[in-house]
């Protein structure tokens, strides 16, 4: 999935260069209340979840849907072109 995005910024960047309109990619993570978030994500899942598979202990990180707006509409407002927003989220 992060290749996939990366790939998408990649080409959002090369399109302002041969279109000049301005684009900037918003890296938001995990956006509660969004459509299936809360039942992939349930907070109890994860730990056991990871556990299971062996995988390593990662720290997820969640914003509510009216954060993830604020964060879109800044970065619309002060955007050059070419950028990737990535907001600094605190620990729950």
């Amino acid at each position: 999935m992060g290749a996939t995005k990366r790939a998408a910024e990649l080409a959002l960047v090369a399109m302002q260069k041969s279109t000049g309109t301005k684009f900037a990619s918003v890296r938001l993570g995990n956006v509660l209340a969004a459509a299936g978030v809360l039942q992939r994500y349930s907070p109890s899942r994860l730990p056991r979840a990871a556990a299971d598979r062996n995988l390593p202990a990662m720290e997820r990180y969640f914003m509510t849907l009216r954060e993830s707006n604020q964060v879109v509409l800044y970065a619309a407002s002060v955007c050059q072109g070419g950028e990737i927003f990535v907001p600094e989220l605190e620990h729950p």
